[in-house]
Formats: C-alpha cells, sequence, structure tokens
C-alpha cells in the first residue's frame, strides 16, 4: 500500500483508515498488479466492483476501531461504558426511589406493621404517595413513636417532601395516627438511571478516590461514610498536609514534617452520630484505611482501631465547635408571589441551611453559600443563595438598598465585609436547622 498517515494502532491510539484511502489503494494495487491501464472511475463496472468491495473494508475498520477503543471510556458509551464499569468495580447507577425518614405515631400492641403497608402522601398532593419498604416491629416502637424509613411508590426523580409535609395517611391502618417527615437530612433524592456522561465523570473520580490515598481521596470516602448512615449524615471535610522536610502552618495549623491533618465537621446529623462512640470508630477505621503512607497523622480528636496485621493504631483527626452564624436582611417580595412573608422567611432559611450543609463538588469547587472549616464568609454568597428562592426580588442589608447582608457571630450582626476566617481546627460557623428560624431575621422591604 501507499505511504501515507498511518491507520490503525498509533500513539495516540487506534484510526480507522477513511473510505477514501481505502479506495486509493485498491486502485494502486490493481493498477500494479493487473493492468495499470483499467478504467476504475465509479461510472465503470469495474469501479462499481471496487467501490463495493472498499465499502465493506471499510465497515471492517469501523467494527475493529469500535473493539479497539472498548476500554477507553472517552471513547466508547452504553454497554461498553458499563463493559469497564464492571472491570472497575463502579457498576451504573440504576433508578432509584426518593427516601424520607418519618416518624411514626404507631401501637406496638399493633405491631408488627408490614412492609409497604404503611402508606403515607404530601399533603394536598394525594398522588404523591410514600410507603415503608420495610416492616415494622414492636421493638422499633418507643413511646408510641417510631422512626420508620418511607420511599416514593414511583421510582426515579421525584418530588422531594418539604419537611413537615409527609403528614397525610392514604389508608387507615390500626395503630398507625400520625406521620411527619424532620427537616433536611432525613431524604435521599431518587433518581433516574444514570446517563453516560454523568457515568464517565464517576468512574474517573471514584477510581481517584478509592486508589490514590489522597486529600481528596480521603475527604470523598468519609463524605460516602457519612451519607451511607440512615438517617444520611451530611459531612464536609477539609484535609490540609504537609509534605515538605520542615514544619508549616497551612490555613492556620501548624504542621510537623510530613504530616497531614483531617478537619471533620457534621453539618446535619440530628441522632449525633459523628459523636458517638460507633461513629468515631467508623471515621478512625475509615482514616486508617485510607491513609497515605509515610505521613503521620495530626489532630485534636484520637482513637483506637484494630489492624488485622498491626494490631491497635491510633488514629488522629479534628472535630471543630460549631459555632452558630446569624444572618440580618431586607427581603423585597415580588409581586407575583401568593404566598405569605412567613412562608417565603421560611425559605430562605431552608434554602440558607441546606446551601451550608452541600457537600464539596467532585471538582473541588466550593459551593454557593457552603460553609467550611476555616473558610472566609462573604456577604455575596448569603446573597446569591437568598436570591435563588423563589419570591424574592430583592436583598439588601442594614444601610438600605444596595446595600449588603449584615451577618457576625453575635445575635446583633453588623458585618457586611468579609468575615476572616475562622481557625480551622477550633471553631466552624453553622446554619443549622435547629436554630435557622432565630439565627436569620428577615424583614420586609417595600416592593417596587
Amino acid at each position: 500500500m501507499t505511504n501515507g498517515p498511518p491507520w490503525g494502532f498509533t500513539s495516540s491510539g487506534f484510526v480507522a483508515k477513511p473510505l477514501a484511502a481505502i479506495i486509493a489503494d485498491l486502485q494502486q494495487q490493481i493498477w500494479s498488479t493487473i493492468d495499470d491501464s483499467l478504467d476504475l472511475s465509479p461510472q465503470t463496472p469495474d469501479g462499481q466492483l471496487l467501490l463495493v468491495v472498499a465499502n465493506e473494508l471499510a465497515a471492517t475498520w469501523a467494527q475493529v476501531a469500535t473493539a479497539a477503543n472498548q476500554y477507553d471510556r472517552e471513547q466508547v458509551e452504553g454497554a461498553g461504558l458499563d463493559n469497564i464499569g464492571e472491570i472497575t468495580g463502579t457498576p451504573r447507577e440504576s433508578q432509584s426511589y426518593t427516601q424520607a425518614f418519618c416518624t411514626c405515631a404507631l401501637d406496638a400492641g399493633s405491631a408488627p406493621y408490614g412492609a409497604r403497608s404503611l402508606v403515607a402522601s404530601i399533603a394536598g398532593f394525594p398522588a404523591l404517595t410514600f410507603s415503608n419498604p420495610n416492616a415494622v416491629a414492636a421493638t422499633d416502637i418507643s413511646g408510641g413513636s417510631a422512626t420508620v424509613l418511607f420511599e416514593s411508590t414511583t421510582i426515579g426523580a421525584t418530588a422531594v417532601p418539604a419537611p413537615g409535609t409527609l403528614t397525610a395517611i392514604s389508608a387507615p391502618v390500626t395503630g398507625w395516627t400520625a406521620i411527619t417527615n424532620p427537616p433536611p437530612g432525613y431524604f435521599v433524592l431518587g433518581s433516574n438511571e444514570e446517563l453516560d456522561p454523568a457515568y464517565l465523570d464517576r468512574q474517573a473520580q471514584e477510581i481517584a478516590a478509592e486508589g490514590s490515598c489522597t486529600p481528596a481521596g480521603t475527604a470523598a470516602q468519609l463524605i460516602a461514610l457519612g451519607a451511607a448512615q440512615q438517617p444520611p449524615v451530611t459531612l464536609t471535610v477539609v484535609v490540609v498536609e504537609n509534605t515538605t522536610p520542615y514544619q508549616q502552618t497551612v490555613q492556620g495549623v501548624s504542621l510537623q514534617a510530613h504530616s497531614y491533618c483531617v478537619v471533620i465537621n457534621a453539618v446535619d446529623d440530628s441522632l449525633g452520630w459523628s459523636s458517638s462512640p460507633a461513629g468515631l470508630q467508623a471515621i478512625g477505621q475509615t482514616l486508617w484505611s485510607n491513609r497515605p503512607s509515610g505521613i503521620a497523622m495530626v489532630g485534636t480528636t484520637s482513637v483506637t482501631i484494630e489492624d488485622p496485621q498491626l494490631g491497635q493504631q491510633t488514629v488522629y483527626f479534628t472535630i471543630p465547635t460549631a459555632e452558630p452564624l446569624f444572618v440580618t436582611a431586607t427581603v423585597v417580595v415580588r409581586p407575583a408571589y401568593t404566598g405569605s412573608f412567613a412562608d417565603l422567611a421560611e425559605a430562605i432559611q431552608e434554602a440558607l441551611v441546606a446551601a451550608a450543609a452541600a457537600p464539596t463538588l467532585a471538582s473541588g469547587v466550593q459551593p454557593t453559600g457552603q460553609l467550611l472549616p476555616g473558610s472566609v464568609i462573604t456577604a455575596s454568597q448569603l446573597l446569591a443563595v437568598i436570591l435563588s428562592v423563589p419570591g424574592v426580588f430583592d436583598v439588601y442589608g442594614p444601610a438600605g438598598p444596595g446595600s449588603a447582608v449584615a451577618f457576625d457571630t453575635h445575635s446583633s450582626p453588623t458585618q457586611t465585609s468579609p468575615l476572616p476566617a475562622t481557625p480551622l481546627v477550633s471553631v466552624v460557623l453553622t446554619i443549622s436547622a435547629g436554630t435557622a428560624a432565630t439565627n436569620i431575621v428577615l424583614t420586609q422591604g417595600a416592593g417596587p
């Protein structure tokens, strides 16, 4: 064949031979081996026969390219990505149900309550129903109350019940008199089957998280540990390290040579799992399993874990003290908004709580409004969250329209410029569901 661009397996990947090159090479072979005077133009029978053969060869090249790229996640889709996921241990996420942990008034004498026997709906929306996937035994009930997992009867991405709205009993059951769903953190949003673009990114991220023992990988494992609890616990994790042979201060943390510090903050942990003996043990075991080699742990909290080869080992990390952040703002309501200002204020408070507890993105970018240990608090971050709430037309601070939102660590905030970062290992500013109504003070401003 003639010299030209490389086809097949090359240093930059597999390159399929194009149809034009196949035709040109076939023509040269025929002319050199049979008769150089043959007319192989497309209008002739010989030329048409050559084109038939060339098309079949081009199809074969395409099939070989597909086979060659089966293990390149940037080149395949669908079943090809699934094959890679099976090899790396990262299966595609299938459809899932929206789940919510609810508080139910149940009579222990009428137990057990069978799986799917308790059916409830969101108040005002009888079609949005949830039921218990697991049976509820008498031992699960204490003082006439039990925390019960409910999941949507429709699989896939569905509406998430706002706190206190999953209250309507759809079908009466003896012994069941009431149901309600607590604040955020008690639900898991259902999802549709994972599409290729998201699946491709997650494959790469999970391999990095599981295999590298990097700060990002350690944080990912701890966040996954919290999310796996029932009810799920939202953790924010900051990992600072000093890989140099000299003592360094990193984000206000004094680190000896070749050491690192993991700062863990539970922003949504109503049952106190992260501070319980079992929670601390689970955190310590996760840190030990994902520790980098040749670098020491430092921190203000220590737990002892059992290594199967090395015996008892001490793991160090830091849990900062939570300090509430107070926010004051004037909110102008959109003319088309039909709800009450109290409802809008509550929605704003919930949005700020959710933003403060948002997990760090896989890219490492801090989401708008997230409060991390050692992070700087700015008015623009709080303003962006408030403006994202439907019904809000404008927001301003104590100096009037156009001024910044006021915030601080005391109940009469006046701070409008960025609040300097708190010491990473001692204090973390929080906006929690339990204190949002008193710590976030909103007044209604004059409309447009």
